[in-house]
């Protein structure tokens, strides 16, 4: 069994490296202070990696998951949050392809392979969702947290 990539994904892959390199490593300290940035959500868009986990049928390019998986390793090289932020937005198209109707389906995915991501702040909420009562924030204060 051969487990390289495919000449398409090693190409993809130089792209989503570019692409990190260039638009995503020079900002790690600002996306570090201030959080995510929408614009990086605007370039990946722009350049298609927003839609790779959306199927074609739908507008998007519909790679699979060792694609997705290869695109995700690249982008967390340079900054994880970014890439989890990703991952994250990913994981719920494919709650969508999975267990959506062909009417849910039609109406969110094409929207999905744009610049809007619902799940875009979810890196940043993390922290709060995982204390879930104002007694259990007491408890880490006291804790030194």
């Amino acid at each position: 069994m051969d487990f390289k990539f495919t000449d398409e994904q090693e190409l993809l892959r130089k792209m989503i490296q570019k692409f990190a390199e260039k638009e995503i490593a020079p900002r790690y300290e600002e996306i570090e202070k201030e959080g995510y940035q929408q614009d990086l959500t605007d370039k990946m868009a722009d350049v298609g990696i927003v839609g790779i986990a959306v199927p074609e049928a739908y507008g998007g390019a519909g790679y699979d998951f060792v694609t997705q998986t290869m695109v995700i390793v690249e982008l967390a090289k340079v900054n994880p949050g970014v890439a989890f932020t990703l991952e994250a937005h990913w994981k719920a198209i494919d709650q969508l392809v999975i267990y959506g109707s062909e009417e849910i389906k039609a109406r969110w995915l094409p929207r999905l392979i744009g610049s809007y991501l619902p799940l875009d702040r979810l890196s940043q909420l993390v922290g709060l969702m995982l204390l879930p009562n104002k007694q259990q924030l007491f408890r880490l204060q006291m804790v030194g947290y």
